[in-house]
């Protein structure tokens, strides 16, 4: 009887030591979490909040800046902003006189930034005191002899380099039939005291004015001036 008491009681102690073993591994197991969980920041690390937020989005936005606008292409001294030229149809002495005498009064005129050209001031009245001869010229549709006909080619071809060197036409009158050299409306006829030729220089620097007879060829032209 004692014998069979005391193997329960071995039995007893071995079933309570495997008991404690394996409440141990219970308690000890890591406790499961939800899949939506994450791990808490280390202490180098912030938890994220509206201000970090933002902050992070405003380091890696890239700032808007508006491009520089081209600006204008300069332009060398002497280099041509505007040319053109016409046919000498008619080549009459006493013309070609008058052409060649106009237009040495306006080679080489320089126009300042904002300065108007007068093509009656700069080339003045034409007289025979002067040096001008009479030639022909169209007066009222009608064909005349004037002093300093055949100049109203000068101021035709200079109208059309002024415009293509972007200067402001200010004053410029079509003769009143077709002068052969160029079509109504790209001409510029011119009396003195009448009627003038008027341009404005628009650009930012001085131009120079270039007039001359070169062959058969009535030039005009404007440059960038020193």
């Amino acid at each position: 009887m004692f014998k069979r008491n005391k193997i329960k009681a071995c039995l007893l102690s071995i079933l309570l030591i495997i008991f404690c073993v394996t409440a141990c591994k219970t308690n000890n197991a890591p406790t499961p979490q939800p899949e939506s969980y994450s791990k808490p920041p280390s202490g180098s690390q912030k938890p994220l909040t509206d201000e970090n937020i933002d902050n992070e989005i405003n380091y890696i936005q890239t700032p808007m800046t508006t491009p520089a606008p081209n600006p204008e292409p300069s332009v060398a001294v002497d280099e041509a902003i505007g040319y053109f030229q016409t046919t000498l149809l008619d080549q009459s002495k006493s013309r070609l006189h008058n052409i060649t005498l106009a237009s040495e009064k306006i080679d080489g005129f320089v126009l300042q930034p904002g300065q108007v050209f007068s093509f009656n001031e700069v080339v003045g009245q034409r007289l025979p005191e002067r040096g001008f001869k009479k030639a022909i010229v169209l007066i009222k549709g009608k064909r005349g002899y004037e002093e300093g006909g055949g100049i109203c080619q000068i101021s035709s071809t200079m109208f059309n380099a002024a415009e293509k060197a972007g200067m402001e036409i200010v004053e410029r009158h079509s003769h009143s039939k077709d002068v052969h050299y160029l079509p109504l409306g790209r001409d510029a006829a011119i009396v003195y005291g009448e009627q003038d030729l008027k341009f404005k220089n628009t650009r930012d620097f001085p131009v120079k004015l270039h007039a001359y007879i070169e062959g058969d060829k009535m030039v005009t032209s404007i440059t960038r001036a020193q």
